[in-house]
């Protein structure tokens, strides 16, 4: 996307990368589109990635039909491709959002 800011481009980078490892069901584009979103600027996301980031079960009843089955690969995703900060916790992810993502905290 040519953004100017390394940062960002390593962490857009780094999420590509995931998409690509990941194994099994594709991730669907909505969810990459927000999952991008929430890491580079801090934007809330639905219930069910808002719970994914907040490492809340409620994750399993919010999914629909096309993000259920994507669920393993998007905790793999977490896990390995976006910055330790931005989830884990409710508290986490206010601060993530509060901060405007990676692109607040590098910008």
């Amino acid at each position: 996307m040519g953004d100017e800011n390394p940062w960002v481009e390593d962490a857009r980078a780094r999420l590509l990368q995931g998409y690509d490892e990941i194994v099994g069901p594709d991730i669907p584009p909505h969810l990459r589109a927000g999952m991008e979103r929430y890491v580079l600027d801090g934007v809330e996301q639905g219930s069910f990635l808002q719970a994914l980031f907040s490492n809340d079960l409620e994750a399993l009843l919010r999914a629909d039909d096309t993000s259920l089955p994507a669920l393993r690969q998007l905790v793999y995703l977490l896990n390995n491709f976006v910055p330790s900060p931005a989830w884990g916790s409710a508290k986490a992810v206010e601060r993530w959002m509060a901060g405007g993502g990676v692109r607040g905290r590098h910008g």
